[in-house]
């Protein structure tokens, strides 16, 4: 099936099988069946507006000031809007800002944290804009050799912090890779393939049951089938020569040798200024997040749990919240004698809850006011991870004073 004919087949299924909650699947589904979305100030529904102007043509779209700020892609968003009606390019040098040097984006509002998923939104509209502006094409290249590094053997796209294995991460990072000439963009379309169902559609959520509460399939479905049915044209299957070695990519360590591919959080990333997906444990350091080796998966992240999480913030407020190793300056990593190991050492954190009546109370003298108040301790502890590739083991032990 080509992915134009997947793209068709999600199209349908979305257009009649729409179940709320959903929050730009309308827009995204008439996109998908050739219709003019609907006039929003949203800047996900300007963006599917946008995209039907160019394939389409007619009354050019009004864009509206938006001044919801959902997360960092949809300023990216923004600026193709802007990019390809107006010529404005404005927003681009605050977009390629948030890029590190390693070409991950940094997708919180107001910290550094870098989902993959949230990253591949990033790659696919610099991969549509770039047709608008090549100035933009460095930044897109180096973003998708870190996208590259984060896909395993059997298309997997490395499950780091939220929305995890979540459709839309998927199609957004095939059609980026595809769109550029690259084939390891297939190993995301197959995966994609593998999960669709007998109805027509493809779960939100591939393989796992890891979703947050704004996850549905009425929202992811519509947007991937845009993305399939854009696709101008694919390159063809080919051999992937896989990389070998040790290599360190921002908060992750991701290791390729003897048919094994692991990836695994090190330093890690936590911003506790904003909402608790970005402060919960899919983005803490030292912990194993994919392990496959010869297409046998060995380990998998632990889930999020949404009521877990929300009962721990009760005990944030409540001012029970433990202390955590959550994130590390640094990590030392070391792969011999079939053994991966990582060691890192920082100050506990805890995170207090600003309750949200004080966080009102105080709005007008800082618009933008913490959730949390991060208590570091004085001492520092040391937390080790290893795996023993030949027994297929992993271990993770601390040290505290």
């Amino acid at each position: 099936m080509t992915p134009r004919d997947l793209g068709a087949r999600l199209a349908r299924w979305a257009a009649v099988n729409r179940r709320k909650p959903y929050f730009y699947a309308d827009s995204f589904t008439a996109l998908a069946n050739g219709q003019r979305p609907i006039p929003s100030a949203s800047d996900f529904d300007q963006f599917a507006a946008v995209l039907y102007y160019l394939e389409h043509g007619g009354a050019r779209p009004r864009l509206q000031t938006s001044r919801q700020l959902v997360s960092r892609n949809w300023i990216a968003m923004r600026a193709f809007n802007r990019l390809v009606l107006r010529d404005d390019r404005r927003l681009w040098p605050r977009v390629l800002s948030w890029q590190s040097a390693q070409g991950l984006f940094a997708d919180s509002p107001l910290g550094g944290v870098s989902p993959l998923t949230y990253h591949a939104k990033f790659c696919l509209v610099l991969a549509m804009a770039v047709r608008h502006d090549p100035t933009l094409q460095p930044a897109l290249d180096r973003a998708l050799d870190a996208l590259t590094l984060c896909i395993s053997p059997g298309g997997v796209l490395v499950p780091y912090g939220r929305s995890r294995a979540t459709l839309f991460g998927y199609a957004a990072a095939t059609v980026a890779l595809l769109s550029q000439g690259r084939p390891i963009g297939w190993r995301l379309y197959d995966r994609m393939l593998a999960h669709l169902q007998p109805d027509g559609h493809i779960p939100a959520v591939l393989g796992c049951d890891d979703r947050d509460v704004y996850v549905n399939d009425s929202d992811y479905n519509a947007y991937a089938a845009a993305l399939l049915l854009w696709l101008p044209k694919t390159p063809p299957r080919e051999e992937i020569q896989p990389w070998q070695g040790l290599r360190e990519l921002g908060p992750l360590v991701l290791c390729q040798t003897d048919g094994h591919y692991l990836a695994l959080v090190g330093t890690g990333q936590s911003e506790p200024w904003n909402t608790p997906f970005f402060c919960d444990h899919r983005t803490f350091g030292l912990q194993p997040l994919w392990w496959e080796r010869d297409g046998q998966v060995l380990a998998t992240p632990a889930p999020y749990d949404w009521n877990a999480g929300r009962a721990a913030l009760a005990r944030r407020a409540e001012g029970k919240a433990p202390y955590y190793l959550r994130t590390f300056p640094r990590v030392q990593a070391t792969l011999a004698d079939g053994q991966l190991t990582l060691q890192g050492t920082a100050r506990p954190t805890r995170y207090r809850l600003v309750p949200r009546w004080l966080r009102g109370l105080l709005s007008w003298l800082a618009p933008r006011l913490p959730q949390f108040v991060v208590q570091t301790a004085r001492y520092q502890a040391t937390r080790h991870l290893r795996v023993d590739l030949a027994r297929q083991t992993i271990s993770a032990w601390e040290d505290w004073p």
